[in-house]
């Protein structure tokens, strides 16, 4: 096991470097990252790991196997989300998968701009992964991505809606007449119902307001206060997020 952290301020933005990994054999991959439970915040944090372990998160496979379903509940209890594409293998060895895996916090989420696997020599049978992050907007208040069942893929620490709540924002997701008569309730706030497109639903109660949107396999919400964070930016911000990670089938 090799774990190496390392913090970063970047114009200004502090955030956490881990470096990990996992034996191919016996021990959980959990344990290549557990020193991060020591960290007091999670949701600026970014993961490089050799994780030896199947999750179609991460790898073009129908099921998890036991080591990926150890490392995709480790993901969901600490808000981090891998942000590999699939189907583009990160590991050169003949009849390999994708044991590496490139894992944001909440908050880095809306910042990231890229992943890409370059076609590059190394000097090993891992390819060089690389990512951007862009720091030059402002922040939502609020975020979460949250699977269909309603599971918590991630979030920002004071994301304030219940579970049931979020059970009943998918449920109510594409029945306008629903949202229109009864809104959308997020940490207690009933947000009105304004507008929708395609996978796309605005709501707001004053300056208070909500921008989601739906994927296949999740949906990505905001919170965000209009005075501060205009709203063309709110709905720039989601929906490049939600275009970058439907392309890789989520």
């Amino acid at each position: 096991m090799n774990v190496l952290l390392r913090r970063y301020i970047l114009e200004a933005k502090k955030i956490t470097v881990c470096s990990a990994y996992g034996p191919p054999s016996g021990a959980s991959p959990c344990d290549s990252v557990s020193s991060i439970d020591k960290l007091k915040n999670r949701s600026s944090l970014v993961i490089g790991a050799h994780v030896k372990a199947r999750s179609p998160l991460w790898s073009e496979v129908n099921n998890a196997d036991k080591r990926g379903r150890d490392m995709e509940q480790f993901l969901v209890r600490n808000n981090l989300v891998v942000i590999n594409n699939p189907s583009v293998v990160t590991y050169r060895r003949t009849g390999s998968t994708s044991p590496d895996i490139t894992v944001l916090g909440s908050r880095l989420l809306s910042k990231l701009c890229d992943w890409n696997v370059l076609d590059y020599p190394s000097l090993s049978e891992h390819s060089y992964i690389t990512f951007s992050l862009d720091f030059g907007e402002a922040e939502f208040q609020h975020g979460a991505i949250i699977g269909t069942d309603g599971t918590v893929w991630g979030k920002s620490k004071t994301f304030p809606a219940t579970a049931a709540e979020l059970k009943v924002f998918i449920s109510k997701f594409e029945d306008l007449e629903a949202l229109a008569e009864s809104g959308i309730v997020m940490g207690g706030t009933k947000y009105f119902y304004l507008s929708s497109d395609h996978d796309v639903i605005r709501a707001s109660k004053g300056a208070a307001s909500l921008h989601a949107m739906k994927l296949k396999k999740l949906y990505i919400i905001a919170l965000y206060n209009n005075q501060e964070f205009p709203t063309p930016k709110a709905a720039n911000t989601v929906e490049k997020l939600g275009n970058y990670l439907a392309q890789y089938g989520h």
